[in-house]
């Protein structure tokens, strides 16, 4: 601190209270649990028997306190569900950073992690685990230090240094070529082809599986790994060293010498390639599917042999159809040309529900279109009402729904299943916001008090209360029933964190006990009525128990 600071003069009158202010500010820097509270709190926080949780926080505090990688689409924040259903059920190859929100070397991280999740998109897939919310899955993985990077599937952990070029280096040693015995074993081999005039015609027109499918070849001898595993399944990768003397009669025959081709499946000959305008991987794998064949389209008898069967028996073959407004909208979705090699079991077609719109709406909400549907060969079919996007979601979706027994339950489906004298558990529920009033529709009169809904941010949320709904069923309460209520706003990212795990308890506790309801009010709708309640940080959680347990109302 080097201002000097004078007493109080004609000059500087404020010169004591600047002095205070100043040394205020050197006593909270250099104390790093103070400074930690006021990073928190601000001013309030450094008053005596500040407790903190009552009040409006700031944004560093959510920015450093809550998931890092939440709002990173390249990066998969994991729960243990997550996990399990989507690294350690799987064969994919995953690097994740196991963090916590209190350590200072994850936050450093942060930007380099966000770096090498845009340079390996579509190579591997990228996750984040935040440790200080599931402790308990970090610990199942071995992982007691912050921040821990590990590969999957075999659980290898990086100690190296946490370097950009040195991550890509340590994944890239690690995607093996074809042929080649090594780390990945447990992995379908994804890798670069290495031509020569001994083994081009027997690898593209004779040898399994590489002879159905197009190549990409590269003429340069730079053995694109990366670009291998965004296609594997897909294309072929091969490289020609056209610069080796021993491969110059290959290349004449192609016609080649460098850059790199595309050529059709059985077609790798002179006058079928394609010149690539790229060399960079991620751009080459997008050139690609522009290449490839778009999925099958289904007419409007075939969608209704589909519908007929689901309900008397069952497709003939497992079948996901990608339901969209019109064509377009499926040519802005090129990586969905990838699901039929992914998923070689299942077929997969896509309905244009320009062409007949009133079929779709019979089944879907068209105003959530493009939408996913399985039908089964066990009967019935699934709709995929999270309606994530994106490839590997509905990849998962797909891969999921076709092992799962559950189906939707139309009007006659389920008349027919409650009449049918098997054991049958049926999920009541509402994937569109209905209007808020009592829902009266079939049968789910008999199940539903108040619509189950959606806020804005499209997470489920249980029993939504307007505030004459809050005055009638919570303030109104039966003697025994008691109400969990969660104050909300849609913008408020904590919320968005919590509102799962209401789910959970919600589910559990209803299991518990019928007389347990859980419920929410969104308080930017219902802003003077949340002030009313003394509510004023986001979420606040009450409990109103039932009267024969003491009526008072207790904050959480």
């Amino acid at each position: 601190m080097n201002k000097d600071i004078t007493g109080p003069s004609e000059d500087n009158p404020e010169a004591h209270a600047e002095f205070v202010k100043i040394n205020k500010a050197y006593e909270v820097l250099k104390d790093e649990e103070t400074r930690k509270k006021y990073d928190q709190f601000g001013e309030k926080g450094l008053e005596d028997g500040f407790q903190g949780g009552n009040n409006y926080q700031s944004w560093q505090f959510y920015n450093e306190n809550f998931g890092i990688y939440d709002d990173d689409p390249e990066i998969v924040t994991l729960n243990r569900a997550d996990f399990q259903r989507q690294v350690s059920d799987s064969n994919e190859m995953w690097f994740i950073n196991f963090y916590s929100t209190y350590c200072s070397h994850c936050h450093q991280l942060a930007p380099t992690w966000r770096k090498f999740a845009r340079a390996m998109e579509g190579a591997i897939r990228i996750g984040a685990v935040n440790c200080a919310e599931d402790p308990g899955l970090c610990q199942s993985q071995r992982v007691h230090a912050y921040p821990s990077l590990v590969v999957y599937p075999t659980g290898e952990f990086y100690n190296g240094v946490r370097d950009l070029e040195l991550l890509q280096e340590f994944i890239l040693q690690r995607m093996t070529a074809e042929g080649d015995v090594s780390w990945l074993d447990l992995v379908a081999h994804v890798g670069i082809l290495h031509l020569g005039s001994d083994n081009i015609e027997a690898l593209t027109t004779e040898w399994e599986p590489y002879d159905s499918r197009p190549w990409i070849i590269d003429f340069c001898d730079e053995t694109e790994r990366k670009l291998a595993a965004m296609l594997d399944g897909l294309v072929n990768v091969g490289n020609v060293n056209c610069r080796a003397n021993a491969e110059h009669e290959l290349c004449e025959f192609l016609d080649a010498s460098m850059g790199v081709s595309f050529y059709p499946a059985r077609q790798v000959q002179k006058g079928y390639e394609k010149k690539m305008s790229s060399l960079d991987p991620k751009e080459l794998a997008d050139e690609v599917l522009t290449y490839l064949d778009a999925i099958e389209e289904i007419g409007e008898q075939d969608l209704q042999e589909l519908l007929g069967n689901g309900r008397e028996g069952g497709a003939n073959q497992a079948t996901s159809v990608l339901f969209v407004s019109n064509k377009n909208d499926l040519n802005e979705k090129k990586d969905y040309k990838k699901l039929p090699a992914a998923l070689p079991d299942v077929k997969i077609l896509y309905a244009d529900c320009s062409k007949f719109m009133d079929k779709c709406r019979g089944v879907l909400d068209i105003q959530k279109l493009p939408q996913v549907v399985t039908f089964k060969t066990t009967g019935g079919y699934e709709i995929d009402y999270v309606n994530k996007k994106s490839y590997y979601d509905v990849r998962a979706f797909i891969k999921e729904s076709v092992a799962s027994p559950l189906h939707v339950l139309d009007e006659d489906a389920y008349n027919a299943a409650i009449s049918s004298g098997e054991l049958w558990i049926v999920d009541y529920f509402a994937p569109l916001s209905y209007k808020r009033s009592v829902y009266n529709g079939w049968p789910r009169s008999q199940i539903c008090r108040i619509p189950c809904s959606n806020n804005s941010s499209g997470i489920g949320r249980l029993d939504e209360l307007t505030p004459e709904q809050f005055v009638e069923l919570v303030d109104g309460r039966a003697s025994d029933e008691t109400w969990l209520v969660d104050f909300f706003a849609p913008w408020c990212g904590p919320c968005q964190q919590l509102a799962p795990e209401l789910q959970k308890a919600a589910r559990a506790l209803r299991s518990y006990d019928e007389r347990v309801h859980v419920g929410s009010v969104d308080c930017q709708a219902h802003s003077q009525f949340c002030s009313k309640q003394g509510v004023n940080a986001y979420p606040t959680i009450r409990l109103y128990p039932a009267v024969n347990n003491n009526r008072r109302m207790q904050a959480y």
